[in-house]
């Protein structure tokens, strides 16, 4: 069944599944108290139910989400919103009271004297206000249909709009209809809505269906998990928002804290086994993050000991390689061969693979044993690391070479 002209609020309802996300109330009343103020109900419940939402905060128009930025014109008006880059609109201080009051257009012109050029930010010098043949209601509506539209027909031109309900299409050869209006097919759960220009008839129908956004899902998962501590209704939210991210976001942080909160609320509802299975989930993530990581943790001190060794300061390289060591250790990655070959890996850190790094005798000499280390380590799984004992040897074969030549030679040179 078609329900034709809905009430704005109540096609929000449907659209955003009964979910609210809004300013504070206390902003309102803060308002309200410092300029006797007292915004009409259909704004005011516009703003505590939807204002945090996408509905109001498209670009070019929307409500202001904070009441506390109405301005009081000299006109006896408020300015409460934004139509477009160019308009504000406003209604008078004695409608504020009426459920739904005439708007006004306010086009406004800006300071451009030099006595002004030290402001941070341009002011209105003066504004014209005209009717804006529009009430609240149709705002709202206008605001629907600008910030959730999904699809839009053309009326007249049939080809491709079979998904518009045919009673619809029906109702819109109908005379005096009003100006803009929303219908909900609740048979299909979709909302569409239709607006024409003043004395034409209708050009336009608009499907409003679609998800909730991601962005709006997770505000209102915040506000149920932590500020409401609702965790029913938060797990509610929480299954489409690990949808998402498991669609476009796979082993990332996100999704591992999302699994850890959703994990989180089975805990509270006393769900145990949903509850391990998203802490489980969160796990695999975490481990592989921290294993990359702690990876490229052990890379970087691995390089930092090659540095500081480099410069013939033992101290540091040794602190470092400590570092790699522990890494190793609590990744559990220290078995045998590892151990073996950071231990060669330092001794070229120090010689180099051909010994031409340095011509210091006791430099070369703590690389060759570093390379006995090596060996002796190798040794304690001689079938595994047979090859790696082979490198090692012939490593450390080539740098006695190389410390016997320079020992020669000083000889020489002392003579």
């Amino acid at each position: 069944m078609l329900h034709v002209d809905i009430e704005p609020l109540e096609a929000l309802q449907i659209y955003y599944g009964g979910e609210r996300l809004g300013v504070w109330r206390g902003d309102i009343i803060s308002a309200e108290n410092k300029r006797k103020l007292f915004l009409p109900p259909m704004l005011q419940e516009f703003l505590l139910g939807y204002g945090r939402l996408a509905v109001n905060t498209d670009a070019n128009s929307c409500c202001f989400q904070n009441p506390g930025l109405m301005n009081i014109t000299d006109d006896d008006l408020v300015i409460f919103g934004r139509w477009d880059f160019y308009m504000l609109l406003a209604f008078r201080r004695i409608d504020f009271a009426e459920v739904n009051p005439q708007l006004y257009y306010a086009e406004h012109q800006y300071y451009d004297d030099d006595e002004f050029m030290d402001d941070d930010d341009e002011r209105p010098v003066w504004s014209d206000f005209a009717p804006a043949q529009m009430h609240l209601r149709d705002f709202l509506i206008q605001l629907l249909i600008r910030n959730l539209r999904k699809v839009v027909y053309l009326v007249g031109s049939r080809e491709s709009e079979t998904d518009v309900p045919p009673e619809l299409w029906q109702l819109l050869a109908a005379d005096n209809l009003p100006p803009c209006f929303i219908c909900w097919d609740d048979e299909s759960d979709e909302l569409w809505a239709v607006s024409r220009l003043p004395d034409q008839p209708p050009q336009r129908v608009y499907n409003l269906t679609r998800r909730m956004l991601h962005w709006e899902l997770k505000e209102c998962f915040k506000q149920a998990f932590f500020q409401k501590q609702d965790f029913t209704h938060a797990l509610k939210l929480a299954r489409p928002l690990l949808e998402n991210l498991e669609h476009v976001q796979r082993d990332t942080l996100e999704l591992a804290d999302m699994y850890k909160l959703a994990g989180r609320c089975c805990w509270e509802l006393h769900q145990w086994d949903e509850g391990e299975r998203f802490y489980q989930k969160a796990e695999v993530i975490l481990q592989k993050k921290l294993e990359e990581m702690l990876d490229i943790t052990k890379n970087f001190y691995q390089s930092l000991g090659n540095f500081y060794a480099a410069q013939k300061n033992e101290p540091k390289s040794q602190q470092a390689y400590g570092k790699v060591n522990e890494i190793c250790e609590f990744v559990g990655r220290d078995g045998v061969r590892s151990r073996g070959m950071r231990l060669v890996q330092q001794a070229i850190g120090l010689v180099g693979k051909d010994n031409s790094l340095c011509d210091d005798l006791p430099a070369l000499r703590e690389a060759l044993e570093l390379y006995n280390q090596a060996l002796s380590v190798y040794q304690q799984e001689p079938k595994e690391c047979k090859y790696d004992i082979a490198r090692a040897q012939q490593l450390r074969g080539d740098l006695r070479k190389k410390i016997k030549q320079l020992t020669q030679s000083q000889m020489i040179r002392h003579k």
